[in-house]
């Protein structure tokens, strides 16, 4: 019999059965095996007809499944001895095992609506759809996260395996506050004629500046030849001087992993030291300084020594030390000029709100 089964001669071994007497804890094994053997090779139909229904036991039917079960089949093979569980045994299943099942049931649901690829990430809680969905919101997967509420909400109806749609309703409205709360803003990449720009509006946009007479403000428009004496502002003189930032020098070898940087230490971005780690603006770590940057300053990859994945995710400051002879890409002209369009309709906007007058700033305007 053993010999049998290791040749995965289930049909021989029903034969044998019925000429031999077998104990009832070998015979509910060989079928569980055997069920298991079918199911894991798609043939639920051969499974169904000549296997479960010909058990004339309904007990051991309800055994076999149930231990079949236990043993953690595949999504398709769950989601069937699931399904067969609570069509056919829902009255003799215990009310912690038949939410426990009618969960499992409904995490598969869940499961396979997910991209085939990424099922294997979340197959481990198949059986906590609930845990399943806010792991769906943990990782962002908002139109994942949407088709899961969708496919649950009809399963819900009328079932009591642990939580409801009032629970599911409470987890969204607790994450949908959390996306709502975002102490750090987005960086933006813009070119230096921009970020002149940008001082400009910030300058027009000061009180302190506006007071000044309007032969001051606009001393740069004087006649070639004649230098004009800039006293700086209490305001100016109080802010302090800025100082060229030193240049990152990464380490001489890329850290192991247990030398990066761990996630508890760090609250915000090392390299630009302005975006907070949140639950949606997460850490991640340079693969050649291992220090935790956001994902605005970990943009490049390049290949790191020692690294199992390359190219590697690296910051940008690890990125720029190995790549200073590799140009940079420069934005298009059209977005350039776009970006310029839209900060001189500011600039002209603050001043006729200040009932200023402000020449032409870009080329070719009139």
């Amino acid at each position: 019999m053993k010999m049998c089964v290791s040749f995965q001669e289930y049909g021989l071994c029903e034969e044998w059965g019925c000429l031999y007497p077998i104990p009832r804890e070998h015979l509910i094994s060989l079928h569980q095996k055997h069920l298991l053997h079918l199911l894991e090779r798609g043939d639920s139909e051969k499974a169904l007809q000549q296997l479960l229904q010909r058990i004339p036991d309904p007990t051991m039917c309800l055994e076999v499944t149930e231990q079949s079960l236990d043993q953690h089949p595949s999504l398709a093979t769950s989601h069937f001895l699931a399904n067969y569980l609570t069509t056919h045994f829902y009255g003799e299943l215990t009310a912690a095992r038949h939410h426990e099942i009618q969960a499992l049931y409904m995490g598969s649901k869940v499961l396979l609506t997910l991209p085939e690829q990424h099922r294997a990430s979340y197959a481990h809680l198949s059986s906590s759809p609930l845990l399943m969905l806010e792991q769906l919101l943990m990782n962002m997967k908002v139109d994942w996260a949407t088709v899961a509420v969708h496919t649950l909400q009809p399963l819900l109806a009328g079932q009591e395996i642990g939580f409801t749609m009032e629970d599911v309703d409470s987890l969204l409205s607790r994450y949908a506050g959390k996306a709502l709360d975002f102490p750090y803003t987005l960086r933006e990449k813009r070119s230096d004629s921009v970020i002149h720009l940008l001082e400009v509006v910030s300058l027009v946009s000061d009180p302190e500046t506006l007071t000044k007479s309007s032969s001051a403000e606009f001393s740069s428009a004087a006649p070639p030849g004649i230098s004009t004496v800039h006293s700086p502002s209490p305001r100016e003189r109080s802010l302090p001087q800025s100082q060229p930032p030193l240049e990152f020098v990464p380490p001489a070898t890329p850290p192991a992993r247990h030398q990066w940087v761990p996630d508890e230490t760090e609250n915000i971005c090392m390299v630009c030291r302005r975006e907070h780690f949140t639950m949606f603006n997460r850490r991640h770590h340079c693969r050649r300084c291992g220090r935790l940057v956001c994902s605005s300053c970990s943009t490049k990859k390049m290949v790191v020594e020692g690294c199992r994945e390359n190219p590697a995710r690296v910051c940008d400051q690890c990125y720029s030390y190995y790549n200073k002879d590799v140009p940079q890409e420069n934005p298009g002209q059209l977005e350039g000029k776009t970006e310029l369009h839209s900060l001189s309709l500011y600039l002209y906007t603050q001043a006729a709100i200040q009932g200023m007058t402000i020449g032409p700033c870009l080329p070719g305007a009139t």
